[in-house]
């Protein structure tokens, strides 16, 4: 009787997730100020959930006694060391990703380099790897958290908890902090400037928004717990594959509507995107429930994660170098545009079996090696959220300075005729493409953890930091 509650609840969710995306797309083709006003309507509804209809959630003792009897394989005790460690390396990869496409010449608030070369093809061969799997699994590992907290705190109180801490970060960031960073990029920092105007940006607030909405709906989720086992490799492959297939329907939407490539701010379109971040989200409250990370991962699930993974990166190597040069072997129509498209749906189902074994040698290498609390990932744990909120500034700040040394050092005047996109001009080589992205990143992770450092030190900033 509980797989046929769970099945119908994993077919209803998913369902709804999907007919959600699509309808999204729909409205997303209006322009991304119906998409702000729609992520501000689902922020509402969120504080909404937990202040005032919240009180209908069991809690405390009442949450505990619901608890049914616990599975065989039970969940360890305590927050272990390696997980503040792989939290902090995610954020390490989010700030190098972002240095990444700084040069790329898309996909961030200033960007140079948009046209075919050898640095794009490998850089973005690298970050649809690191895309698979980064950014779920910060839901994954989020998701994991959920249930013991209800569990300990009730659901009520656990989504208080968590929407308090979350909230006000958000706000602030999203309406005043990077929406000052977007009128600075396009105004201040690039050549044409554009007229300088107000826009909220979602640019990494939209991970705040969508986990305190699939925290409010795990919190008020009604029906039996889900313990289950370990499900093998095989059929957690199977079921990605499966998502990233549904998820080709929501870029086709894309084409259709013209609408944006991001909606309420979460990317739709490529590895690691739109629904799997739900999936991954889900599948760590199944963790978290049934203690799947309470041991290590079992050997076969390793083995073949290793296989799977070291397959998918030559596979994706051989097509970025086939696609993505200046002089591609495969030449569609002769648009370097559509061939990046291309490039990233074959990415979107190549990798889907690819994102979760890659998650999976991730855990399995930090539960092995980052068990030392004074080791410098988990000394740094503490700081990671803070950067994840300002690093966005202090990527694009460092990103300047390397296109004023490299202007005054050549005389080449970098700019942006084509308004908000990504800079067009030619670089005297691909060598400073990937010369500027390893000076971003590298000042970029320093200086964005002494930012936030300073920051917490204003009173009251620490508790929100």
């Amino acid at each position: 009787m509980q797989k046929v509650a769970m099945t119908i609840w994993a077919a209803a969710l998913t369902v709804a997730a999907i007919v959600a995306i699509l309808l999204a797309n729909v409205f997303a083709g209006f322009g991304i100020s119906l998409s702000m006003i729609l992520a501000a309507v689902l922020w509402t509804g969120v504080l909404l959930s937990t202040y005032v209809w919240a009180p209908a959630i069991p809690s405390g003792s009442d949450a505990e006694s619901a608890v049914p009897e616990k599975p065989k394989n039970k969940p360890g005790g305590g927050r272990q060391v390696w997980v503040d460690s792989l939290k902090t390396f995610l954020m390490c990869l989010v700030v190098v990703g972002h240095s990444g496409v700084a040069f790329l010449g898309l996909g961030w608030y200033l960007t140079i380099g948009w046209y075919p070369n050898f640095y794009r093809a490998i850089g973005t061969a690298v970050f649809v790897l690191v895309k698979s799997f980064a950014v779920p699994l910060f839901f994954f590992i989020s998701g994991t958290f959920a249930p013991s907290s209800c569990d300990k705190k009730g659901p009520s109180a656990f989504l208080k908890t968590l929407v308090w801490r979350m909230s006000l970060p958000f706000f602030v960031f999203t309406f005043i902090v990077d929406a000052g960073l977007n009128t600075a990029a396009n105004s201040a920092f690039r050549d044409p400037p554009l007229p300088i105007s107000y826009l909220p940006s979602l640019g990494v607030t939209w991970f705040l928004l969508w986990l305190m909405l699939f925290s409010s709906v795990y919190a008020h989720l009604e029906g039996p717990k889900m313990f289950m086992d370990l499900p093998s490799i095989g059929t957690l492959n199977l079921i990605s594959f499966g998502v990233s297939v549904l998820q080709l329907g929501v870029d086709v939407t894309l084409g259709i509507f013209a609408a944006s490539p991001a909606f309420m701010g979460m990317p739709l379109v490529g590895p690691g995107n739109g629904l799997h971040n739900a999936l991954w989200y889900a599948g760590g409250t199944l963790a978290g429930r049934n203690g799947w990370l309470s041991d290590r991962l079992p050997r076969g699930m390793r083995t073949v994660s290793a296989g799977v993974a070291g397959v998918s990166a030559v596979l994706v190597f051989v097509a970025a170098l086939l696609l993505l040069p200046e002089n591609p072997v495969i030449n569609v129509g002769g648009d370097p545009s559509l061939l990046f498209f291309l490039f990233v749906i074959v990415c979107q189902v190549l990798l889907a079996p690819a994102g979760i074994c890659l998650g999976v040698l991730a855990i399995d290498l930090f539960q092995q090696l980052c068990t030392d609390q004074e080791g410098i990932l988990n000394r740094l744990a503490p700081f990671s959220y803070g950067v994840f909120l300002l690093h966005s500034w202090v990527v694009v700040v460092i990103t300047f300075s390397f296109i004023k040394i490299y202007e005054g050092a050549t005389g080449t005047d970098i700019s942006w005729p084509d308004g908000p996109g990504g800079s067009t001009t030619r670089l005297s080589n691909d060598g400073v493409l990937f010369g500027g992205f390893l000076y971003t990143a590298v000042l970029s992770l320093g200086a964005s953890v002494l930012l936030t450092f300073l920051v917490r030190l204003i009173p009251g900033v620490k508790s929100f930091l």
